[in-house]
């Protein structure tokens, strides 16, 4: 019982980790620098977006996930698209984009749910990382399931 917060907290910092290529990556696409561990202030309540640029013009919620999303995956998806709805509310303007590193992951957002997307204004974009780097992601996922089996 004693090795699940650790495992949870190594879990969630090699997630942390696998965002900086993505945001790397997607930035070079964007001409701009996407950083990490902003917090927006909604209502008195804070939101961290996984990237931002620092005019806080664009705003990214990133998804390492490989392959086809599983139905929790699909729900976090949406959660993270309601926290850019919310982000629109402080910054009308801003570019909210959802990034995905692996495209049957980013298809897996289809009908209603990649409709209001669309019709909302977010972008979804794949990034194409460097063999090395999805090699990174694939040992960490990797390294997880086998967290979670023992």
């Amino acid at each position: 019982m004693t090795d699940d917060p650790p495992s949870h907290l190594s879990n969630a910092q090699a997630n942390l980790d696998a965002e900086v290529p993505v945001l790397d990556a997607l930035g070079k696409t964007l001409g701009l620098v996407l950083e990490q561990k902003a917090t927006i202030v909604l209502g008195g309540e804070k939101v961290k977006p996984d990237g931002v640029d620092a005019d806080r013009t664009v705003f990214v919620e990133v998804f390492t996930r490989l392959g086809k999303m599983k139905p929790g995956q699909r729900h976090k998806v949406s959660t993270d698209a309601l926290k850019l709805f919310a982000i629109r509310e402080v910054h009308p303007g801003a570019r909210l984009i959802l990034a995905f590193v692996d495209d049957e992951a980013a298809a897996s957002v289809s009908g209603w749910r990649a409709a209001t997307l669309a019709a909302n204004g977010i972008e979804i974009h794949t990034v194409q990382l460097d063999p090395a780097e999805r090699a990174k992601i694939e040992a960490a996922k990797a390294g997880q399931k086998k967290g979670m089996a023992g």
